[in-house]
């Protein structure tokens, strides 16, 4: 249960039903639509935190109180969209909390822009096939 996989969540403002180009059904249920049109480069993203609202009226808003731009991310609002609950949800934030900050992903950005290459590995070493030696 320590491993959790990171699936690209779009802001709920920005989802438009009619232009989505695809829906998957999960194994657990659970339908997941990728709308390839909002697929961009990482350093095209503009990482942006939260704003607090300075009223409940700006908190119950359906609608965003403040600018959101069109490559605005805001990481918190991953969480909703992962669906998970409980000790998973607990694990995920403990092991992977800095995804949900805006700060991890423009430290991303700074990274790639200098030219480094980031191995991600779906497995842990002692998970990974080997290679034969001869």
């Amino acid at each position: 249960m320590n491993h959790a996989i990171f699936w690209h969540a779009w802001r709920r403002s920005q989802i438009d039903l009619a232009g989505v180009h695809a829906k998957v059904v999960t194994r657990h249920g659970r339908v997941v639509f990728y709308d390839y049109d909002e697929v961009c480069p990482l350093t095209d993203c503009n990482f942006r935190e939260m704003p607090q609202a300075s009223s409940l009226d700006e908190e119950m808003d359906a609608e965003p109180w403040f600018y959101v731009g069109p490559n605005d991310i805001f990481p918190e609002e991953f969480l909703p969209f992962l669906g998970l609950q409980g000790d998973v949800k607990e694990i995920f934030l403990r092991a992977h909390g800095d995804l949900l900050r805006a700060a991890f992903w423009t430290q991303m950005q700074a990274q790639l822009r200098a030219g480094e290459v980031m191995d991600v590995f779906a497995y842990r070493q002692s998970k990974r096939l080997r290679r034969n030696a001869g």
